[in-house]
């Protein structure tokens, strides 16, 4: 045997290919990074824009999915029904999944908003449900998860920072 351990010069790697495509991975992992880093921060104000626009529409998705467990039952449902507040729950939920996955709600496309994990591209299903936990928990505690927005250098929100995303403004 020769020291490099290979019996003949076919068994010997012609090409290291291996290192060449994780570099090409690295490499282009860092380029989305940094083209993350140099998109436009959301201000504020357009947070809250977005932030009730999507309200209007979920309040008018939640009307009418409401009215399906309504037909159901025959009768009125009282509002501190668990059943029904899982439901609209899960309801706002699939909105939200559905919208952020696509990567815009219907206020972030009418405020030129999107939303962008740390590479660059659409959350997954996992993020936007961490996502959602956590922007209900911002919202709980008086909105004071909103507010901090207002303290950190990137404008990230507590439920952007738990889920590893970002909200941008789109470059037109």
């Amino acid at each position: 045997r020769r020291k490099q351990g290979f019996d003949s010069p076919r068994e010997r790697p012609k090409s290291n290919i291996a290192h060449v495509v994780f570099s090409r991975e690295l490499f282009t992992e860092h380029m989305m990074e940094k083209a993350v880093l140099n998109m436009k921060k959301i201000t504020f104000a357009r947070r809250i824009g977005c932030l009730v626009y999507d309200s209007v529409a979920l309040t008018a998705i939640l009307f009418f999915a409401a009215f399906i467990p309504t037909l159901a039952v025959g009768d009125a449902i009282k509002p501190e029904n668990v059943f029904l507040q899982c439901y609209l729950t899960l309801i706002s939920l699939t909105y939200y999944t559905i919208c952020w996955r696509r990567g815009k709600t219907l206020g972030m496309l009418a405020w030129g908003v999107s939303i962008v994990n740390s590479s660059g591209g659409n959350p997954s299903s996992k993020a936007c449900f961490i996502r959602f936990i956590g922007a209900w928990i911002s919202s709980a505690l008086m909105g004071m998860g909103y507010l901090y927005a207002l303290l950190d250098r990137n404008n990230n929100t507590w439920h952007d920072k738990l889920s590893d995303t970002r909200l941008v403004t789109i470059q037109s």
